[in-house]
């Protein structure tokens, strides 16, 4: 059976990351999760607490996979799916890892939401739908368990991933925004400021006082903030009342509104009319601090796939919702608004990638499989065996039905461009570099009318209209390539994300690359561009083992400044750090001035009590970055970042104050980078790169011979031995090697003897104009097993 559910992911081409790999969802595994009260009365208890609307949980120890978290709490949750239920059948949990003061998680969740499939005789609609939504949008994450109570099997459950801060920082990358469930009116006490229309909130207009928004929409967290719920009325009120041409350049900035097409898309391809389509609840809104806007979440998924009325049939409308005024994201952007190509959009790839019926159908397949045996013996279930069986079959034919009901849609069989390639140039930008976005749509016969790139650093995307006019470096005009620049490129350090866009003429379909658009854009970050500052960073150590030692007699790690100058600089009030996100972190103090050539040595010991030159930061081992920020405290004038780092070897500039950047066991603290003469060894930044080693005996005297001495190759392995006037950095992607020298002035192909080594011979000639010339040499293979050396820099004594 594990087989079929791997083949069937892998078919459905998007996985959700659970799907694999040790996870509390693992849709590929069954867990046991036992509870043990210890109280006689545990159920009695759960019952009052529930009857009396009190989120009081019992105390109990829960086992998961051979390990016991004890003193975990629980409590009976849900509405209809508690109190409708028949007598004896389960009853939904609410586990909360954390209730009564232990801090512990299982595999990531410390609180854990079992659902009892109220109404599903087929069981799957909740863990199917999340299958599906993991696919397009932020959402939970779902699998079957197992629960065992004081030894009694109450069968199998949906466990569903808690809407908390693990899953917004696994899709918004913080847990620091506001997290707001909606409450639908109908659950207001009347006496507390009831809304004018008691039917749902959806966004709609209610309008909205501070405390009737508190109600609408429950903070979950950040309690004590002042400006909670100030986003909700300000989004609540652009979307019901701004004109309808301007409403999405004025929505777009506080609501991400291509979220809000893909969860509404979604829940109309899963027949979800227990959400903002019908009831207008079962949603969650998180307020994206990255980009300061409200995304849409999705909740509760029981009753889709027809679960809900007669309207959530296979043949429900993609335009459902199209004229109900009380569902403004429908009404206004939608299916009536002006993002309704781009709704109708996502609803058709929506369909035809996650409910194709070859891969979705495997999926509920092994599903099944993977508890059919527990269902044989669930006796609390609410549904028999056959009727389970029953359920299946309906939900099968539902699933295919659905298909090719959207499939053969006349809204949504229409033609729209086809994206043969796209992405940006150059492919590593640096700061303020200009920036091309390039698509080749397929003409068709319906011609291609308009492309665009949608692109952002923070906030809502931002659009540039690309052209096949030959006259925005699209080459050719009418060639079916679209392109344009941005000229002003980026800044240093930025990560840009972008989609592209592509709309037909005649049917006005559109289509989108990546398919998933704003979920799953393309990305860069941009590189650094290079030092203009005459002040740089020069070389660091970050594992200071057996070098320099500080005033107090300690190995300390270390930083170098250069000035690369002709003319002194004061530096005194800059900064240096080694995080970006604090700039300010040690002040160069008052009076340091460096003369051209001059550097200066500074300690990143975070001991400021041991010298003036001690920075109140230190280099992780692990790699980070550091950087010399101006006297602004935001202007940075240089910066690096690094990996892991050995011991006692220096990153620096191979020359002072030169571009190339390579890790030297040859450390110069104190002294100049540059080598007077003789011979230093130097490698890749990563110098796992390169895993054999080249030394060299002797003093390169002109007249004189010297050896160079390789090691780490295969037995009787042939190499290239190489002598070139350039030093480079370049990672050979064919490889995986780092190529450290160029313009070769000599090159042998050598064989390793038994040992792997080789001793070469390197003469020089008796010529006085040779003294202090530079060359490099490196040793290497690329082929089926390539391998190569660190390379040698020889500056020629007299």
């Amino acid at each position: 059976m594990k087989s079929r559910l791997v083949v069937a992911l892998v078919a459905s081409v998007c996985c959700t990351p659970s799907a694999v790999g040790q996870d509390f969802f693992d849709l590929e595994k069954l867990r046991t999760l036992e509870l043990t009260f210890a109280q006689p009365d545990w159920e009695s208890q759960l019952r009052s607490h529930k009857a009396a609307g009190l989120q009081q949980y019992v105390e109990a120890d829960l086992m998961v996979d051979g390990v016991t978290y004890p003193s975990i709490g629980v409590r009976y949750k849900g509405n209809s799916s508690y109190w409708s239920r028949g007598t004896g059948e389960k009853p939904p949990f609410n586990l909360d890892l954390k209730a009564f003061g232990v801090d512990q998680e299982i595999y990531g969740a410390k609180e854990i939401v079992l659902n009892n499939q109220f109404t599903d005789a087929s069981l799957m609609r909740e863990v199917v739908s999340y299958y599906v939504l993991n696919q397009f949008t932020p959402s939970s994450r779902a699998n079957f368990v197992k629960l065992v109570i004081n030894g009694e099997n109450y069968g199998v459950y949906t466990n569903v991933e808690h809407v908390g801060a693990r899953l917004t920082s696994r899709h918004f990358g913080t847990d620091d925004g506001f997290r707001y469930k909606a409450v639908p009116p109908w659950s207001w006490p009347d006496t507390i400021d009831p809304p004018p229309n008691p039917d749902s909130i959806a966004l709609q207009d209610l309008g909205m006082t501070l405390a009737r928004a508190e109600r609408a929409y429950d903070l979950k967290n950040r309690e004590a903030d002042p400006l909670h719920h100030q986003d909700i009325l300000l989004t609540v009120d652009v979307l019901n009342q701004a004109a309808a041409a301007d409403l999405v350049s004025l929505v777009d900035p506080l609501l991400d509104t291509d979220g809000a097409m893909w969860h509404l898309a979604a829940n109309n391809v899963l027949c979800s009319l227990d959400a903002y389509f019908s009831t207008g609840q079962n949603f969650y809104l998180y307020h994206d601090t990255k980009h300061d806007r409200l995304s849409i979440l999705p909740w509760d998924y029981n009753m889709a796939f027809g679960g809900y009325d007669n309207r959530s049939r296979p043949t429900m409308s993609p335009t459902l919702g199209t004229k109900e005024s009380t569902r403004p994201l429908l009404a206004r952007l939608a299916v009536g608004g002006a993002l309704r190509q781009s709704y109708l959009s996502h609803l058709d790839t929506i369909n035809r990638e996650a409910l194709d019926p070859v891969a979705i159908i495997a999926i509920v397949d092994a599903l099944e499989a993977l508890i059919d045996a527990e269902v044989q013996i669930d006796t609390k279930l609410g549904v028999s065996y056959s009727g389970w069986k029953n359920g299946l079959t309906n939900f099968r034919q539902f699933l295919a039905d659905r298909h090719d009901f959207l499939l053969t849609h006349a809204l949504l069989d229409v033609e729209r461009p086809q994206f043969l390639q796209r992405g940006h140039s150059p492919s590593v930008p640096r700061a303020g570099q200009p920036l091309r976005f390039t698509a080749e749509v397929r003409n068709s016969q319906d011609p291609v009318q308009s492309v665009w790139a949608r692109y952002r650093v923070r906030g809502a995307f931002s659009t540039l209209e690309l052209f096949d006019d030959g006259l925005h470096g699209d080459g050719a005009a009418g060639d079916g390539v679209y392109a344009n620049e941005l000229a002003a490129g980026f800044e240093f350090g930025e990560s840009v994300e972008y989609y592209f866009e592509a709309r037909t003429t005649q049917s006005n379909g559109w289509s989108f690359a990546p398919l998933h658009a704003s979920f799953r854009p393309l990305s860069f970050d941009v590189a650094w561009g290079g030092s203009t500052s005459d002040v740089v960073l020069n070389e660091f150590v970050a594992r200071n083992n057996n070098g320099p030692t500080d005033e107090m007699g300690q190995a300390e790690d270390w930083i170098e400044l250069y000035n690369r100058g002709a003319a002194p600089v004061d530096i005194s009030g800059m900064y240096m750090t080694d995080d970006l996100e604090q700039p300010t972190k040690w002040e160069i103090p008052a009076g340091t001035v460096l003369a051209p050539g001059d550097s200066l040595h500074i300690w990143a010991d975070e001991d400021l009590l041991d010298g003036p030159y001690h920075a109140d930061f230190k280099l992780s081992t692990n790699g980070e970055q550091v950087a010399l920020v101006d006297v602004d405290g935001s202007t940075v004038l240089d910066f690096f970042v690094f990996g892991p780092q050995e011991a006692d070897v220096a990153t620096a500039r191979l020359h002072d104050g030169e571009e190339l950047w390579v890790t030297t066991p040859d450390t110069t603290p104190f002294a100049s980078n540059d080598l007077g003469c003789g011979a230093r060894a130097f490698d890749a930044l990563d110098s796992a790169r390169n895993l054999a080693t080249m030394s060299l005996s002797g003093t390169p005297s002109i007249g004189t011979t010297v050896t160079a001495q390789v090691a780490g190759f295969g037995a009787g392995q042939v190499f290239d031995f190489r002598v070139g006037t350039q030093a480079v950095m370049a990672d050979d992607p064919s490889s995986g090697l780092s190529l450290l020298v160029a313009n070769p002035i000599q090159q042998s192909r050598l064989t390793a003897d038994a040992n792997g080594e080789r001793a070469i011979p390197v003469v020089i000639p008796p010529q006085a104009s040779l003294i202090g010339v530079s060359v490099y040499a490196q040793a290497g293979i690329r082929g089926a097993n390539p391998i190569a050396t660190n390379a040698i820099e020889i500056v020629i004594c007299p």
